[in-house]
């Protein structure tokens, strides 16, 4: 009879070879899998050390981050320097604890909100937990199924119908790089004498080369919020809130940073964020490693012009402000038969490339500027190879002009947490008062939200996307089978 020991041994033994978390990364850290995917220091950092040595609390000599005043202020400081900011917070739970901060500072309960419909689903958690009235201005619609630039001139319309808005929270630039005329809506914002909140959650690169990304972010918005670990050399949940605000809303973004964030912040993800300023400070090395990136870039998408049925965006066709560079829009809409979900599998199965998001029609690969140029042209190669298997349709679908509708508001979302619901099935529940979101995550965009009549053919919508094996979330019922209405 096997001891209680042997017994114990055996049940570990058998636990840790199972396909547990720590194997698979440590499987895919021997691979040769590209990652054209955030974290944007694309695991090109080999730092030596044993993380548990460096895992502290707010021991006596190292600070505390909601009572900054020593080593972590110095790294604060750096920041709100690197951003010619006035002022800057460490945020540790990613962007989504900074805008929760930003809008809970610049209203109060009862006022009035305007936002860019295509915001993350945080700034809409923002909006319900608050209690504010919201208002939605949408972003033009691309030839290539993205959501476009917000106008000024339907900025102004919004406040001219709105006076008493007292914040308009926009992204920028967007999930797919796409940006908007910030000067010109900061014009319009303080006219009515309201805040300006940027979600530049992917924008945290820009401004670090003025003459390849300029950043208008923090230099317009008087909250910016900033995703260090997106595109920066800098892991997972790392962010950084800029304060423009002119020391107005300082007290107020400290206590609901305090409110949203966890007590016990890692000292590990705080020192990685110092050492990310190693990469990213104004020096000659750091100038010259982005503009051999820069470089790399315009050698890529020069030559994918080139490509016979796959199209990578580079605007030259279409209206909007200004587009990010450094996201690589990859377009299937003219293949036939193959979808975005179709190009994302191969580039992995086939090329061992692992690109950030695949769309219906298309597929983002996320570059830095931490990636090497033999990465760069693994992804261009692997392009040519998968367009010339491709047949050419004449009749190209732009799914997401049939996903995102202009919706009808009956209710505020913070009065539908407080309504009775009913369940009903998706396909009986047109023109309904729907009681929970329902968005394509990533990038989380809602195709419904809480409190808004239930579209025509939303049943046909959902079924359309799940066939597409587009990711639908925010439902309850994750089969998407069922949705929760007013009753």
């Amino acid at each position: 009879m096997k001891s209680f020991l042997e017994i114990g041994w055996q049940k570990w033994r058998d636990f840790y070879n199972m396909d547990q978390l720590i194997e698979k990364l440590k499987t895919l850290e021997k691979s040769d899998l590209y990652p054209f995917h955030m974290p944007g220091h694309k695991r090109q950092l080999d730092i030596t050390i044993n993380p548990y040595a460096y895992d502290i609390t707010e021991i006596g000599g190292f600070d505390n981050l909601h009572h900054a005043t020593g080593v972590l202020k110095n790294i604060e400081k750096r920041y709100a320097n690197l951003y010619h900011a006035k002022d800057a917070f460490l945020l540790i739970n990613g962007s989504s604890g900074g805008i929760l901060a930003a809008i809970s500072a610049a209203t109060k309960a009862g006022d009035e909100i305007l936002i860019a419909r295509n915001s993350h689903k945080s700034v809409y958690h923002a909006v319900l937990i608050n209690r504010l009235r919201v208002h939605y201005v949408y972003p033009t619609m691309l030839h290539f199924g993205i959501n476009g630039s917000i106008s000024p001139e339907d900025v102004r319309a919004q406040f001219q119908k709105h006076p008493k808005i007292r914040a308009f929270v926009i992204t920028c630039p967007t999930y797919d790089g796409i940006t908007s005329n910030l000067e010109e809506i900061r014009k319009i914002v303080k006219s009515y004498d309201a805040t300006l909140i940027i979600d530049a959650a992917h924008g945290a690169h820009f401004g670090l080369d003025e003459a390849f990304l300029p950043n208008d972010a923090v230099k317009y918005g008087d909250l910016s919020i900033l995703s260090l670990h997106k595109t920066l050399p800098s892991p997972t949940q790392s962010a950084i809130l800029i304060d423009n605000s002119k020391g107005e809303l300082k007290e107020e973004i400290a206590f609901y940073l305090n409110v949203y964030e966890t007590s016990s912040p890692s000292y590990l993800m705080m020192a990685a964020m110092e050492y990310a300023l190693s990469f990213c400070e104004p020096t000659k090395e750091t100038h010259a490693r982005i503009q051999q990136y820069a470089g790399w870039l315009q050698d890529f998408y020069e030559k994918a012009k080139s490509l016979k049925v796959l199209e990578v965006f580079d605007g030259d066709e279409v209206p909007f402000y200004g587009k990010d560079q450094t996201k690589i829009l990859i377009s299937t809409r003219k293949a036939d038969g193959f979808h975005g979900e179709n190009l994302m599998e191969c580039l992995r199965e086939s090329y061992h490339l692992e690109c950030e998001m695949a769309a219906a029609q298309y597929v983002i690969a996320l570059s830095t500027f931490m990636d090497t140029r033999e990465g760069i042209m693994r992804l261009l190669t692997a392009l040519f190879s998968v367009d010339a298997k491709l047949q050419r349709t004449e009749e190209p679908k732009v799914f997401d002009t049939v996903i995102y509708r202009h919706s009808v508001k009956r209710f505020e979302l913070y009065e539908v947490r407080e309504a009775e619901m009913e369940i009903l099935p998706v396909k009986q529940a047109e023109g309904r008062i729907s009681g929970e979101f329902c968005y394509l995550y990533p990038p989380g965009i809602p195709i419904v939200a809480p409190g808004e009549e239930i579209p025509p053919h939303f049943a046909e919508t959902i079924e359309m996307m799940l066939k597409e094996n587009m990711q639908v979330e925010g439902l309850a019922d994750y089969r998407c089978k069922t949705i929760k209405v007013l009753k």
